[in-house]
């Protein structure tokens, strides 16, 4: 079990001091400072695969998997990340305040992150693996639906950010 990050995830300020948590901070986050800092990513979207970015990443278990599936708390949380990160992207999405019900609907047109090679690619592909392993599918597969509908006339203009290979990886993360 990983509890460096159960602990990310499910500890909130009254448990520990007045301090903000990890979490907290990176949600106070810049759209500026998101797009600077590399060495959040892994931990507001854990997958089973260590990062090769970041080896001090936590790693998701079953164990882990289960027990924040379990928590109310961390499916709040994840909520936040959720919306802070597709803000960030330019997704446009409907919420409820029910669990796992963040749905993209659509992406806005030229963001700063949409140019090939873009780090902010692979951190869509864990955004989506980390929604599906920690069952947010509905918010995983909506994420893939919209870039490939917004991958589509983009080719058709000839502008190839999003190749076939990024959508590839995508698909893999969201089924």
């Amino acid at each position: 079990m990983n509890d460096q990050l159960l602990h990310f995830y499910c500890v909130t300020r009254s448990q520990t001091s007045q301090q903000p948590t990890p979490l907290e901070l990176i949600l106070k986050k810049s759209y500026a400072e998101l797009e600077a800092c590399h060495d959040f990513i892994q931990w507001i979207f854990p997958t089973c695969t260590p990062s090769k970015f970041n080896l001090n990443a936590p790693i998701l278990d079953d164990q882990t998997m289960i027990k924040l599936k379990k928590s109310t708390i961390f499916h709040l949380h994840f909520h936040n990340v959720l919306h802070k990160m597709w803000d960030f992207w330019g997704f446009e999405f409907t919420t409820e305040f029910a669990r796992n019900t963040i749905i993209v609907r659509k992406l806005k047109p030229m963001r700063n992150w949409m140019r090939a090679g873009d780090h902010n690619m692979l951190r869509m592909t864990r955004c989506m693996e980390s929604c599906r392993l920690l069952g947010w599918n509905k918010a995983a597969e909506s994420m893939f639906r919209v870039l490939m509908e917004f991958s589509v006339p983009l080719s058709e203009f000839n502008i190839p950010f999003i190749t076939q290979d990024n959508l590839n990886y995508w698909y893999n993360a969201a089924y």
